[in-house]
């Protein structure tokens, strides 16, 4: 009886260590699962990254606009002011748009902000494309106490976008990355 008990430890036991195992995996192929889908979705800082070689062999589609609201937002924590120029801007898919920012320390110490976008719908996300962006790379700007800058977003959208697709709103939020920089 003891010797049956031991194999069906042991058993028991082999099994355990390989459902482990399996997690563990798992877990490391979520990580690229993950951000393939952000990728596919445009969320989570991914988006459509684009050299001005290749725009300037775009068609423009000059039959219809394309409205962009810009959205943004400051994380608490971060004592910054942080808006556009402007808060929505028409173009024609396959138009290089340039917009711009302000960011604003308001406090009396030097900070860093790392900058996080979104873009809806979805459909609009897809054929949206930077060409230069203050979020691209590490995404981050460091700011001196009460210094301000401008910050420049190139852009365009896709002339392959759905006619479906009128808007599209993309909102950036600043966060306080100054605890992650001195790491």
């Amino acid at each position: 009886m003891v010797d049956k008990q031991k194999i069906a430890n042991k058993r028991t036991l082999k099994k355990s260590v390989v459902v482990v195992i399996a997690m563990f995996a798992f877990g490391f192929a979520l990580i690229p699962i993950y951000n393939q889908l952000c990728k596919a979705l445009n969320i989570g800082g991914y988006t459509n990254a684009v050299s001005e070689k290749t725009v300037s062999k775009l068609k423009v589609d000059t039959s219809r606009k394309i409205k962009v609201r810009l959205v943004s937002s400051v994380s608490a924590g971060l004592f910054w002011d942080f808006y556009p120029l402007v808060h929505e801007v028409s173009v024609h898919p396959g138009a290089l748009k340039k917009v711009e920012y302000v960011i604003k320390n308001k406090s009396s110490s030097n900070t860093i902000g790392h900058a996080k976008f979104s873009l809806s719908p979805i459909e609009g996300g897809r054929h949206f494309n930077k060409v230069k962006c203050f979020c691209l790379g590490h995404g981050r700007s460091s700011l001196k106490a009460y210094e301000e800058k401008r910050l420049t977003l190139v852009f365009f959208v896709s002339p392959r976008i759905s006619k479906r697709v009128n808007e599209i709103t993309l909102t950036y939020t600043f966060m306080d990355a100054s605890a992650y920089a001195a790491k």
